[in-house]
């Protein structure tokens, strides 16, 4: 049997935003597209870069931008290098 029979999953990813639930194509057309055997690997990694990166990049702009606001970025680049941001980061 087939492993899109098996599994039957598009290149789209269901999405919750606000109570709503919405279906992501992960790549043009992706609703047209199962994952088979020779691109199960394509989906998995455009799963993960969705769900790691493109998801939240939204999130991540709002923040850096309130912490630009707050923190005068070449005073920090002054002070300190990457390796004393390493270490006050991860101790």
């Amino acid at each position: 049997m087939p492993l899109e029979e098996v599994i039957y999953r598009s290149f789209t990813i269901s999405v919750e935003t606000l109570g709503a639930v919405n279906e992501v194509e992960l790549k043009p057309n992706g609703s047209n597209i199962l994952v088979n055997k020779e691109n199960r690997r394509e989906f998995v990694d455009l799963f993960l870069q969705f769900t790691f990166k493109k998801s939240c990049e939204g999130q991540l702009a709002s923040f850096k931008k309130g912490f630009n606001r707050m923190v005068d970025l070449p005073v920090l680049k002054a002070l300190f290098d990457a390796e004393d941001l390493e270490q006050l980061i991860c101790g």
